[in-house]
């Protein structure tokens, strides 16, 4: 996933001063299309010689809550691959630290989908279409995470994305108040419906 952060960085204008990763080649080739990225496999090490603002953290999702804090820490801003933690209390100890460690870092989950093109445009068509009835999802990995975590996790961290579609595509929907149905029928798969 980070190298899909790197190249949308980049094409927006921001240079990449370093890429953190266990494995240091998948590092280093990242960092080599990045001109100017420095490779590091400890980010303690990468944030003491960071000259970032902004830190992409494009981890599972049980690392979020410690690596985000560190950035805070750190002082530098967060953009965070959904879901923002793995619980509630996660999230908390994530704004808290970015309140207070210095105060006025900014910490974001990413929600892309809900702002692409393909959505923008079935939220405008929906109102012609008249009473909706039923929305379905059919959304498979990029590939992005191969090998690094189990179907159900990937699934874990598919999952808000046709949350915030569904925000998108209906106005004033409260996708926590509905009363969800989930069926898992293999590993990989879940079935959630909301009446």
């Amino acid at each position: 996933m980070g190298r899909y952060h790197a190249q949308a960085a980049v094409a927006a204008g921001a240079s990449i001063s370093g890429v953190v990763d266990q494995d240091f080649e998948a590092a280093k080739s990242l960092a080599a299309k990045c001109r100017g990225a420095t490779p590091a496999t400890r980010l303690e090490e990468a944030l003491k010689s960071s000259r970032a603002a902004v830190a992409h953290i494009c981890t599972p999702v049980s690392t979020h809550s410690d690596i985000a804090i560190s950035v805070a820490k750190a002082g530098l801003h967060a953009l965070v691959e959904k879901p923002l933690g793995v619980s509630a209390a996660d999230v908390r100890r994530i704004h808290q630290s970015f309140e207070h460690e210095p105060p006025g870092r900014l910490v974001c989950p990413t929600h892309q989908y809900a702002f692409q093109r393909s959505t923008r445009a079935a939220s405008a068509m929906l109102p012609t279409l008249g009473a909706l009835k039923q929305l379905a999802f059919d959304i498979c990995s990029a590939g992005a995470a191969a090998g690094l975590i189990t179907a159900d996790e990937l699934i874990a961290e598919i999952l808000p994305h046709p949350l915030s579609i569904t925000q998108q595509l209906v106005p004033g929907i409260d996708v926590a108040k509905l009363d969800w149905s989930c069926i898992r029928s293999a590993s990989g798969e879940w079935l959630a419906a909301a009446p």
